[in-house]
C-alpha cells in the first residue's frame, strides 16, 4: 500500500519535491546533518522557541563549531545507547525510535524545508518513551529503597513540574499564534525574517486590508530574494489595483522575465494593456498566454480585442479556437452571431442565435 501510494504521489500528482530544494551540495548536506538532529531534540524538549519556518545555512565546514560540537553529542549519545542498549532496553528503544524515524528528514537525501516542526510527529513518540522511562526508573529505584524523604523523587516531580509546564505554556501560546495568517506569520517574522516569511506576512497583510504594510513586506522579501517572481507579481497586483499601471506593469514584466514560462503573468500585463487601451500590446501578451495554455476565456478575450479593431476574420478564428475547448460557451455564439450579422452573413448568423437562445432561453 505504501509503495501504491508513493508511486500515486510522486509521479501521477504533484511532485513535492521538484524545484524547491535548497541548492545543498551532498558533501554541504551530510556534515550538516548531525546540527539538524541535535536542533530536532532541541525544538522537542524547549517546546517555546517554535516557529512557522525556519531559515537555514548549510555546514560548510568540518572544522566548524556549528559540524564538531553537534557531532560530538549526537556520536557520544548513540555510543551510550549502544552499550546500554540490553540493560536499559526501553530507553535506548526511545532513542533510537526517534533517531531512526529522523533519518529521513535529516536531509542526507534532499528534501524542501531541510528543519521543520511537523517532521517531529512519529520521533515525538521516542521522546515520550525516554521521558517515560526516566520517571518510572527514578520512581521504582526510590520505592525499591523505601526511603519516602528521597532525593530522587523530588527531583523527578520537580523536572516533571516543568517539563508540563513549559509544554502547556507552549500549547497555549501556540494556538493564539496560529490564530489566522497574520498572527502567525507575525510571530514568525521575529523568529526567522527570510523573504519566504516576508512573503507570507505580505499577502496575510493585503487579506486583512493592511496595504501598506503588505507592500512593505513585499519589498523586503524581494530585497532578501531578488528572484522571487511570485513576489513581483504579487506587489504588482497591489500597485495596479491603486492605478499605478506603469509601475504595475513593470513588476509583472520582472516576474516574467525570472519566470518565462507563466501564463498568469502574460496574462496580467495583457489586462493591464488593455485597461490603457493599447489593444496591439495587450494582443500580443494575450496570444503568448495561448501558447503556454489554451483557455477559451482569453480566446474569447482575443476575440473581442480584434472585434474592436474591425479584424472580424481573425475574431471568428478565436471564437472557434474557444468553442473547440468549450462548445457550451453562450457568449462566444451570441458573438460570433453578431460578426456574421455585421459580414452579412445572415444565415450563419440566425444558427449562432438559435445555438445562443438554445443554450440560454432566456438571453
Amino acid at each position: 500500500i505504501t509503495l501504491a501510494y508513493l508511486y500515486l504521489r510522486f509521479y501521477h500528482f504533484y511532485h513535492p519535491l521538484i524545484g524547491n530544494i535548497p541548492s545543498w551540495g551532498t558533501w554541504d548536506r551530510f556534515i550538516t546533518a548531525p546540527w539538524l538532529f541535535l536542533s530536532y531534540w532541541k525544538i522537542t524538549i524547549f517546546s517555546c522557541i517554535l516557529s512557522a519556518d525556519y531559515s537555514i545555512s548549510p555546514v560548510r565546514s568540518l572544522f566548524s563549531a556549528s559540524f564538531i560540537i553537534p557531532f560530538i553529542i549526537v556520536t557520544a549519545l548513540l555510543t551510550a545507547v549502544f552499550f546500554v542498549r540490553k540493560k536499559e532496553k526501553e530507553m535506548a528503544f526511545g532513542i533510537l525510535f526517534f533517531s531512526v524515524t529522523l533519518l529521513p528528514v535529516c536531509n542526507i537525501i534532499a528534501i524542501p524545508n531541510p528543519l521543520a516542526e511537523r517532521y517531529l510527529y512519529l520521533p515525538a513518540a521516542g521522546f515520550a518513551i525516554v521521558m517515560g522511562w526516566f520517571y518510572y526508573t527514578v520512581l521504582k529505584a526510590a520505592i525499591l529503597k523505601q526511603e519516602t524523604q528521597n532525593y530522587l523523587v523530588y527531583i523527578s516531580y520537580i523536572l516533571f513540574v516543568v517539563m508540563l509546564s513549559i509544554q502547556s505554556a507552549a500549547t497555549i501560546t501556540r494556538s493564539k499564534v496560529w490564530n489566522n495568517d497574520y498572527t502567525l506569520w507575525n510571530d514568525t517574522i521575529k523568529k526567522m525574517p527570510s523573504s519566504l516569511v516576508h512573503f507570507n506576512l505580505a499577502k496575510a497583510s493585503y487579506d486583512k486590508g493592511l496595504i501598506d504594510e503588505a507592500i512593505k513586506h513585499y519589498h523586503s522579501s524581494i530585497a532578501l530574494n531578488p528572484d522571487s517572481p511570485k513576489a513581483y507579481n504579487n506587489l504588482g497586483l497591489i500597485y495596479a489595483n491603486q492605478g499605478f499601471l506603469e509601475e504595475a506593469i513593470k513588476l509583472y514584466k520582472y516576474a516574467l522575465k525570472l519566470k518565462t514560462d507563466s501564463p498568469m503573468y502574460l496574462l496580467n500585463i495583457a489586462n493591464l494593456y488593455y485597461k490603457q487601451g493599447q489593444l496591439d500590446e495587450a494582443i500580443k501578451y494575450y496570444l503568448q498566454s495561448l501558447e503556454l495554455k489554451p483557455d477559451y476565456i482569453t480566446h474569447y478575450q482575443v476575440g473581442f480585442l480584434y472585434i474592436k479593431q474591425e479584424r472580424f476574420n481573425e475574431a471568428v478564428q478565436q471564437f472557434q479556437a474557444a468553442l473547440n475547448i468549450n462548445p457550451k460557451f453562450v457568449e462566444v455564439h451570441y458573438a460570433l452571431g453578431d460578426i456574421f450579422l455585421k459580414l452579412g452573413l445572415r444565415e450563419r448568423a440566425k444558427q449562432e442565435f438559435e445555438i445562443t437562445l438554445k443554450l440560454r432561453p432566456n438571453y
